[in-house]
């Protein structure tokens, strides 16, 4: 509607540009009377005057129309425009001014049209539809054959038959004209709200509302729909010849040891952590008794790093279960010892117990490396391990 009456707008402000142009080409070509003179500004007066009260409605109807988004006001004020034209081409006027007051006149109604479509005006009075509105509005389409089946009459109002003298009544009075259009807004609203109470899922034809968008929408009519395949069809897998593995004899067949239960659970006690750690503790039990030894005689093995690593982690062991006792020798080097039993008289054995409580126990970090390995090795002149490899008891550096 706004876009039709800013086209219609365009195209009149151009017709009349063009007749004032044509009218304006020769002024001198004919003389009038006076009286003629008289009549036509008289005329142009009145049109004049017509323009101006168009354009103070025009800014008045601004807030009617974006409160109730009234396009039939709109087309009201289009039509008097026209009216104002046709009778300015009538009288044949010279008054060129008028044409101006014409094309602002429009570009008002314009302006109007384009805010009154913006609150999207749908139904047939040229008034806002709201979600209500439109619900019922497809109940009552949808329920016609429900009345029809069961004998239930339709509701039905009479919109005008609270102002059956309209035709009668003066156009310009426009107070009446917005009476009258509440009132048929409000009636058609209470002949939509009596559909509201109809909730129930099989009294509506959806067959019928359903063939109304089809036939509406222009949608494709298809007979299936397209996800997915058109047929599942179940993979068949191809089964794959595998090639005979050629094996080459490049040396005399060796059997493996045959692996049973009890082999499996010497070696696993052999080689776990707790075992390495008892061997440990029973070596320096064994042949130093309580004596003292200095701490890298007792885990560098100098055949092997790692050993020697494994080594003082073991010991680490035995110093967090105090089982180890580590102090310093002679010469300040780190040495270790095995713990002195408690003693055998209750008195002395808890005096004992209490002094070893309150011992405050020192954290020491020992980094040992590839090169201070070498080091001590040629420091304290080790030739072999006192723990022996691999676990083995082996004699003292």
């Amino acid at each position: 509607m706004a876009k039709r009456s800013a086209e219609d707008a365009q195209s009149r402000i151009s017709k009349r540009t063009r007749l004032d142009t044509n009218s304006t080409d020769s002024p001198a070509d004919f003389t009038a009377p006076d009286s003629q003179n008289n009549n036509e500004e008289s005329a142009g007066f009145e049109i004049l005057t017509g323009y101006r009260d168009l354009d103070q409605k025009s800014s008045k109807d601004r807030v009617e129309v974006a409160r109730n988004g009234d396009v039939g006001l709109v087309i009201d004020r289009l039509k008097l425009a026209d009216r104002l034209f046709e009778r300015f081409t009538e009288a044949e006027a010279k008054n060129t001014s008028l044409l101006a007051h014409d094309s602002r006149a429009l570009l008002g109604v314009s302006e109007l049209a384009q805010l009154s479509v913006r609150n999207l005006k749908l139904d047939a009075a040229q008034l806002a539809l709201g979600v209500n509105d439109a619900i019922n509005y497809t109940k009552r389409y949808m329920l016609k054959d429900y009345f029809k089946v069961n004998g239930i009459p339709e509701p039905q109002t009479d919109i005008l038959s609270h102002n059956e003298d309209e035709g009668q009544q003066n156009e310009d009075d426009e107070v009446n004209h917005d009476l009258q259009a509440h009132s048929r807004q409000k009636a058609q609203r209470n002949l939509l709200d009596a559909y509201g109470r109809y909730n129930e899922f099989t009294h509506f034809n959806w067959f019928k509302l359903g063939m109304l968008f089809q036939a509406k929408s222009r949608a494709p009519a298809v007979v299936d729909h397209l996800l997915g395949p058109f047929a599942a069809e179940k993979k068949v897998r191809a089964s794959s010849q595998r090639a005979a593995r050629s094996i080459e004899v490049v040396g005399r067949t060796a059997t493996a040891a045959r692996v049973t239960r009890d082999s499996l659970i010497e070696s696993e006690k052999d080689e776990s952590t707790p075992e390495n750690v008892k061997k440990c503790f029973k070596i320096l039990r064994k042949q130093k008794g309580h004596s003292p030894i200095n701490l890298y005689k007792f885990i560098i093995d100098p055949n092997s790093f790692a050993r020697s690593v494994e080594n003082l982690f073991y010991t680490s062991f035995l110093i967090k279960e105090g089982k180890l006792v580590m102090d310093e020798d002679e010469e300040g080097f780190p040495a270790v010892r095995v713990k002195e039993p408690l003693p055998s008289g209750v008195h002395d054995r808890e005096i004992e117990v209490q002094k070893r409580k309150d011992t405050r126990p020192s954290h020491l970090i020992f980094q040992l490396d590839i090169n201070t390995w070498r080091k001590l090795i040629d420091r304290f002149d080790i030739r072999r391990s006192f723990l022996g490899a691999q676990g083995k008891p082996g004699g003292r550096a």
